[in-house]
């Protein structure tokens, strides 16, 4: 029910799609599923490396968030 527009998202799908926002209200499983995809929507979808930046911390990174060594020894750089 999700229309194949390019640059769709559930919130214009449930906005669009009268038969999508009748299941929303209807069905606690799909307004779970919705949800959950709502929440999820736009986050990062893989790991990437960034041309710059600093990142300051009381605590190391990886007590944050996941840390990835990259494929070349220039990729990831323990200072």
């Amino acid at each position: 029910l999700i229309p194949a527009d390019l640059k769709m998202t559930l919130t214009k799908a449930l906005a669009q799609e009268p038969d999508l926002k009748a299941l929303y209200e209807e069905d606690p499983a799909i307004r779970r599923l919705l949800d959950t995809g709502l929440r999820l929507e736009g986050l990062c979808r893989h790991a990437s490396i960034h041309a710059a930046g600093l990142v300051i911390s009381d605590k190391p990174m990886n007590e944050y968030l996941p840390l990835c060594r990259g494929k070349r020894a220039d990729d990831a750089r323990p200072e």
